[in-house]
């Protein structure tokens, strides 16, 4: 039967224990529309007007307009990292491939097949999949930025995962994913945020606390995930195809898998270089300045948008590495032809 409840997912078998089935996909879809209108009604009503209050009025009209739009954006994706990022890690804590327990990878493939969740597990899973989905959404329905189609391809690879993990019961490994991936991202959208109030200090200090957390995570912890799902899921679980039993398991699969991982840290590794190239600025200059991916692609040719661009405030983003001082430069250049 399908219900309209958000907050009680399907296929309940008792009181704290739920199956998996088709009308999942109906309650993710649900979701999905849910947090596009929350998101919608949120950035109109409450940070829209945080921002024309906190948005550093030392740029242009235009440089200012343009850069409450992405305060706006930034805020509502520092909320949302910050709130399922807890979730999610008080529901790791709480399970048995907590990092707290030795030997902690090993438990995302113990007594698979995992075929029942509890319902906040469920929630958590099924949420996190309406967020990247309606995220493919909104980056198209967004004025496209400098790093567009590396997000496309990081957001395909993503909800992938996630529906692939859930689907073959592999969701252990794929909540542990998700919230190692969430906390980075609280620190990048909240530097973001802090740049755009002029808050530069601040913004650069968190900045630092961001690549510092990117390694951590999506480097060091990550890796190890991968290397789980290469070298540990293979001993652990029984290599037999079963799905009427809810076990999936085939060199096919298990290829898939470390495609899909392997491609997301392929992107990732990208971003790491050019976070590297910004910390390095970071430390030549201890301010430093540049054109920012999350402004939107110009196209080429267009001399007069690059002539009338106002540089950003200090701060650097990962996805963007050019100074204020080579964007001088171009336009220069750009004159002299």
């Amino acid at each position: 039967m399908i219900t309209i409840n958000p907050l009680e997912p399907y296929y309940r078998i008792d009181e704290d224990k739920y199956a998996k089935g088709p009308l999942d996909a109906v309650f993710v879809l649900q979701w999905v529309a849910i947090l596009l209108v929350l998101r919608e009604y949120t950035i109109r009503w409450l940070l829209r007007p945080l921002g024309n209050k906190l948005v550093s009025t030392k740029t242009s009209v235009k440089e200012r307009n343009k850069n409450i739009v992405r305060f706006t954006e930034q805020s509502w994706s520092c909320l949302y990292y910050i709130f399922f990022w807890s979730w999610g890690m008080s529901l790791v804590l709480d399970s048995p491939f907590s990092p707290a327990n030795q030997d902690w990878t090993k438990h995302f493939w113990l007594h698979y097949p995992h075929l029942y969740m509890s319902r906040l597990n469920k929630l958590y899973y099924l949420t996190q999949a309406a967020f990247w989905v309606q995220q493919l959404f909104v980056l198209n329905i967004e004025k496209r930025r400098k790093d567009h189609w590396q997000m496309f391809a990081h957001h395909c690879i993503t909800v992938s995962l996630v529906v692939t993990s859930y689907v073959t019961n592999y969701t252990r490994v794929g909540q542990a994913i998700l919230v190692t991936m969430d906390q980075s991202d609280i620190f990048l959208d909240g530097a973001k945020v802090l740049k755009y109030m002029g808050w530069e200090k601040l913004c650069d200090a968190t900045f630092v606390a961001f690549m510092l957390s990117w390694v951590f995570t999506r480097q060091i912890v990550f890796g190890k995930i991968i290397w789980s799902v290469w070298v540990e899921a293979p001993l652990y679980v029984q290599h037999i195809w079963a799905p009427s039993a809810g076990h999936y398991y085939s060199d096919g699969l298990h290829k898939l898998f470390l495609g899909l991982l392997l491609g997301l840290q392929l992107i990732l590794f990208f971003w790491l270089i050019l976070i590297i190239k910004v910390a390095i600025k970071f430390v030549r200059s201890s301010n430093v300045e540049d054109i920012r991916s999350d402004e939107e692609e110009e196209s080429e040719g267009s001399t007069t948008a690059v002539q009338d661009k106002t540089p950003s405030p200090s701060f650097a983003d990962p996805m963007s590495t050019s100074s204020s001082t080579s964007s001088s430069q171009a336009n220069q250049e750009l004159r002299k032809r």
